[in-house]
């Protein structure tokens, strides 16, 4: 496994090949696209991921609180 180079908070957490960050767009075409295909998704981005990941989490019990924190809302009634 590859150490990280840059352990900083303000460091990126995915890279790509060059050292920066990774295009929202390229991802999607090349990474989100390729999944949401074979899934016969209509649609599949981060803000879905996202939602639903936040639903999941409170219908397995998750509290307000915690999905808020997970999906950086910041206030549990936005949920």
């Amino acid at each position: 496994m590859a150490m990280c180079p840059d352990a900083s908070p303000q460091a990126f957490i995915f890279l790509n090949r060059d050292g920066g960050f990774l295009d929202p767009n390229n991802f999607r075409k090349r990474v989100l696209a390729q999944l949401r295909e074979p899934l016969k998704l209509p649609k599949l981005t981060f803000q879905v991921i996202r939602r639903t990941m936040a639903m999941l989490s409170q219908t397995t019990g998750a509290s307000k609180h915690t999905v808020a924190s997970m999906t950086a809302d910041g206030h549990p009634a936005l949920l």
